[in-house]
């Protein structure tokens, strides 16, 4: 039961970072949870597809984290001067 609300947290955290993969993340993690007792092979392959979808939903956020952090450095290296707002 730890695995499946362990996807369920670490999906709910996902979306604080808006990343829309964590949605469906967060169904399996409830399914997981919910079918635990019933089927717990079930529920294991859920949280286990609920972590997948996490991990890239992060690794996409941090890429375009990144993206845009470089697009604004490379437009501030290129002279264009900073006003604040």
């Amino acid at each position: 039961m730890g695995v499946a609300i362990g996807a369920i947290i670490a999906n709910v955290v996902g979306l604080c970072l808006c990343t829309i993969l964590s949605v469906v993340g967060l169904v399996l993690g409830i399914v997981a949870a919910v079918t635990y007792e019933s089927s717990p092979q079930t529920s294991k392959i859920c949280a286990i597809i609920s972590y997948a979808l996490f991990g890239v939903g992060a690794i996409i956020y941090i890429i375009l984290l990144l993206m845009y952090g470089g697009v604004g450095l490379w437009s501030l290296m290129q002279g264009g001067s900073y006003t604040g707002y």
